[in-house]
């Protein structure tokens, strides 16, 4: 349909834009797609509109993710995890943020939780975000993911060659950030409730 089709070609153009060179000191030239025109019959303007609007906030939010997911682990733990979540809901009002630190964890019994992050200088966080864009009601889509922001767990049996890929174990996490970035970017009539539990699993 050409809803379908120009929102398809929408997200294609935009996600080819996509560039991570955040950490290179020597920077290529880019030349940004500044206009994008379709041609389409006066009848099918406003399908094709509505799907340029969706389009631009998907690309936004797979950015957002593809970014999370590219950063190392240095940089990309809990606790920066939990300042992108203030981050958006200082940007959003109806997005309302709780970040839980070990002594809330500990009140909760989320022993198990604790216990992976344990091992690690970094603290662990459990990052909720709730979204209200419907009425107050009104059941919330809920939206889980997983936040390990490097997984050394069975160290003594994974090949040294796939080690720096465990850094990948966070995108759970890093995909609910960018679906809830669309849905920020539409202003979607919904109500949603992020849980991301972030910890670096360490020995």
């Amino acid at each position: 349909d050409t809803y379908g089709k120009a929102r398809l070609f929408v997200e294609a153009l935009a996600d080819g834009e996509y560039v991570f060179d955040r950490f290179k000191t020597q920077k290529a030239e880019v030349r940004p797609l500044k206009k994008i025109t379709l041609l389409t019959d006066k009848v099918s303007v406003a399908d094709v509109e509505r799907a340029a609007t969706h389009a631009q906030a998907i690309a936004t939010g797979m950015a957002l993710t593809r970014d999370l997911g590219n950063l190392p682990p240095n940089i990309c733990h809990p606790t920066y995890l939990g300042e992108e979540a203030k981050a958006l809901g200082k940007a959003h009002k109806n997005l309302k943020v709780e970040i839980h630190d070990e002594k809330k964890l500990a009140e909760l019994g989320m022993g198990s939780f604790l216990a992976v992050a344990q091992g690690s200088a970094q603290p662990p966080r459990l990052i909720v975000m709730n979204y209200q864009g419907a009425k107050k009601g009104d059941k919330p889509f809920v939206l889980v993911g997983k936040g390990i922001t490097f997984d050394t767990g069975g160290i003594s049996i994974k090949p040294a060659s796939g080690m720096d890929e465990m850094k990948f174990d966070m995108c759970g996490a890093a995909s609910v950030f960018g679906t809830l970035r669309a849905v920020l970017e539409l202003k979607l009539p919904i109500n949603v409730v992020c849980i991301l539990a972030c910890a670096e699993n360490m020995p």
